[in-house]
């Protein structure tokens, strides 16, 4: 098992990498790494897991990628870190490994993202800069994860239109593009725009949609949230040993 462990521990690291330069993460990287998971965990004895949990978290991928709640390179990540590694046993517990990474990233991405959204904004509301920042260096960690978390949340819906949404010409969307708002012709819900949505729209007459641009970029905080959840399951941490420090400052 600590072979799958390793090989999607370095696949997240290459997609987290290339996501963080990019903005995607590319199928090259992510399809091979879930074929690759298949077939070691049928050499392994243990492909029944590894393809149900693989096979759960790709749907349920899809549905937020077509919602435009996670991406679709995100998706995938998480499909081939399942094939990999398909359950995690922390103490006494075995849970789906994406089970606990998607949930451990949505913490630990806030706390970047709240000071760089605010950082954004600085120059019109400075004051935002200082309520992301000086109360994540004050609180414990676990703390500052919970306010970061609410933080972004306020932030990236009080100031959506100045963070991340632009007017597109129909004739410059691509497949992928996220709308920022329903639009008749789309199919209820449909947010992520394939080639035939863009086809639908220019048909329609549309000349132009609101997208949402610049999104906060989730790979490198899915590898992160591997290593840590790795690392908790093959006793590299203590959870009973640093769980309570996350919370509590050591003052001796």
């Amino acid at each position: 098992m600590m072979i799958g462990y390793v090989a999607a521990t370095l696949g997240a690291i290459a997609a987290g990498i290339y996501d963080a330069f990019t903005g995607e993460i590319p199928e090259w990287i992510t399809v091979p790494m879930i074929v690759l998971g298949l077939i070691y965990a049928w050499w392994q004895g243990f492909i029944v897991a590894a393809a149900v949990v693989a096979v759960v978290t790709f749907i349920i991928g899809y549905a937020f990628y077509y919602t435009g709640l996670l991406g679709g390179g995100d998706g995938l990540l998480l499909t081939g870190i399942a094939a990999w590694a398909p359950f995690v046993k922390i103490g006494v517990v075995s849970l789906p490994t994406p089970l606990i990474v998607l949930p451990l990233s949505l913490v630990l991405s806030p706390l970047f993202y709240g000071p760089f959204l605010a950082l954004r904004l600085a120059e019109k509301r400075a004051r935002l800069w200082a309520l992301a920042v000086i109360p994540e260096i004050l609180l414990p960690p676990g703390f500052a994860a919970v306010y970061a978390s609410g933080l972004t949340a306020y932030i990236g819906d009080k100031y959506r239109e100045d963070l991340f949404v632009e007017e597109k010409p129909v004739d410059a969307l691509v497949p992928e593009d996220i709308v920022a708002e329903p639009v008749d012709v789309l199919p209820p819900g449909k947010k992520v725009l394939e080639k035939k949505d863009i086809e639908l729209l220019r048909n329609a007459g549309i000349r132009s949609v609101k997208t949402l641009e610049h999104l906060p970029r989730l790979g490198p905080f899915l590898a992160a949230a591997l290593i840590l959840t790795l690392l908790a399951a093959t006793g590299a941490v203590d959870i009973k040993t640093y769980g309570a420090s996350l919370f509590l400052y050591n003052l001796k």
